[in-house]
């Protein structure tokens, strides 16, 4: 089994925007590059990956890997898609798109035909507490729970959009909200307990605070979300987070932009949060972060570079770095050899 590092970057068409690389421990070897314009997420497919692209006019692209090439593209007709994820059956892709503020949901074509746009919902109402980030809703993160239940992070109106979608409807559920000015970017999800005592929590970053809360409510449940932390995601203060990841089932790792760090929060079994450690991320802007083999790898879109970090005795420490123009976005592929 080989690993690759695929790298979606913001090179506006000057560059190819999509490059990867074979993972050989902390080091990445260049294997390719296609011309891909400004690809914002980067998701794996059963035996594609598609990227969105952040553009005034998005699409959804699907990259082919036997042999590698630009497959279909399917137009969303909104605008700065930023986030693509796949339903657990790998049916749907939904986009988040920030400019619009709107969600598509494309039909992947997975049990025949190929990708199509089935819908497009544009959501209404905004925080306005930041004048310049929230005066429209503002789509950053999309998140399904279930083949019909997904999450939508909405950085301008300071909600987390509840939605199902349900034989080609979508309908929209009570939000959670968050507190005035927070401006929700990512999310994480996981379960906890068993049986009658089985809890579903998220993790959400907070772009404009900077900080993290948490919510919980029953896994077969849709509405009575219930807050259970709101913690500041910096141990110095002045961090804009970007992406957040699950560290371990117990642990969270928050990207802290502007002063370029990166922190470990514990997650407790009752949904609390505790800032436990933070460290330099070893570039500028660290835009996204990706969890592998116990490994932190970081796109700093800043300082054109993709640093790995490991723990070592001296805690969290820098082990490797590879430039790479403008990377905004990352997704590991596990290859079978032969």
């Amino acid at each position: 089994m080989a690993t690759q590092l695929w790298v979606g970057s913001f090179t506006h068409g000057e560059q190819p925007g999509l490059r990867w690389f074979e993972v050989n421990d902390t080091t990445l070897r260049p294997a390719g590059s296609l011309e891909v314009t400004d690809p914002g997420w980067l998701v794996e497919g059963d035996d594609e990956i598609w990227a969105g692209l952040h553009l005034d006019e998005s699409s959804l692209v699907r990259i082919v890997l036997d042999p590698v090439s630009v497959g279909e593209s399917v137009s969303t007709g909104d605008a700065d898609a930023c986030h693509v994820a796949l339903s657990p059956d790998a049916a749907w892709a939904a986009l988040a798109h920030y400019t619009s503020g709107s969600i598509a949901i494309v039909g992947t074509g997975a049990e025949g035909g190929g990708p199509r746009l089935v819908e497009q919902r544009r959501f209404t109402g905004h925080s306005g507490v930041d004048a310049a980030r929230q005066e429209a809703p503002h789509a950053h993160h999309v998140a399904w729970l279930t083949n019909t239940w997904l999450l939508v992070c909405d950085l301008g109106a300071d909600l987390v959009r509840s939605l199902v979608w349900d034989e080609g409807v979508l309908s929209e559920l009570d939000p959670i909200v968050l507190p005035p000015g927070f401006g929700p970017r990512h999310l994480v999800v996981r379960e906890v307990g068993e049986g009658v005592n089985a809890m579903r929590q998220i993790a959400v970053a907070g772009e404009l605070s900077g900080q993290v809360a948490a919510f919980e409510l029953g896994v077969d449940a849709r509405v009575g979300w219930r807050q259970t932390a709101v913690v500041d995601g910096s141990l110095v203060g002045g961090g804009v987070p970007s992406g957040i990841r699950l560290l371990a089932d117990d642990q969270v790792v928050l990207a802290n932009r502007m002063i370029n760090t990166l922190a470990v929060l514990d997650w407790v079994d009752d949904g609390s949060l505790v800032l436990v450690d933070e460290f330099d991320s070893g570039g500028d802007h660290p835009r996204d972060i990706v969890v592998h083999d116990g490994r932190l790898w970081v796109a700093h879109l800043g300082s054109h570079e993709v640093t790995v970090l490991g723990e070592t005795s001296r805690g969290w420490r820098v082990l490797d770095r590879t430039e790479v123009p403008s990377p905004a976005a990352l997704c590991f592929r596990e290859v079978v050899d032969g």
